[in-house]
Formats: structure tokens, C-alpha cells, sequence
């Protein structure tokens, strides 16, 4: 992905939209959740979903997140 800082797992806006895979840490971009930071668990299909990629998150509080959209969520920290 490009748009990264040189600082390991902080990313510019140019990069919020890269793949994500299982482990990796985000933290909620939509205006209107409060959900804080979670955990890829899983990529997922959604056919609405056209260019962009769609996740099933696990959220700090213990919610399940489907069918997450990737511009809705800002990588914070790759897997390793």
C-alpha cells in the first residue's frame, strides 16, 4: 500500500483503503459510530460492495461488525 508515514502501522488517507487481512488492528472512520478500535476477524463478500472490500470486524466492546467497508475503517497496525 502506499501512502504510509515511515512509521510502522501509521497510515495516510491514501492508504486507508488497502487490504486488510485477519489480526490486523483498525479503528472506526464512520462519522456516526462510536465503535472505536477492533480487530480484522475476516474478509467478506458484498455484492454492493463493487471496488471496495468488505470485513467482519470484532469490535473493543465485544460487538461483531459485518460487512464493515474498508473506507470506514483506518489501519492502525498490521498483523504480524
Amino acid at each position: 500500500c502506499s501512502g504510509t508515514t515511515g512509521k510502522p502501522g501509521v497510515r495516510t488517507p491514501a492508504s486507508w483503503s488497502c487490504s486488510m487481512k485477519p489480526g490486523d488492528l483498525v479503528k472506526s472512520r464512520a462519522p456516526w459510530s462510536n465503535l472505536g478500535h477492533g480487530i480484522v476477524v475476516k474478509e467478506v463478500f458484498d455484492r454492493l460492495a463493487q471496488n471496495n472490500k468488505c470485513y467482519e470486524i470484532l469490535w473493543h466492546s465485544g460487538e461483531t461488525g459485518n460487512n464493515v467497508w474498508d473506507y470506514d475503517l483506518e489501519l492502525l497496525n498490521e498483523a504480524g
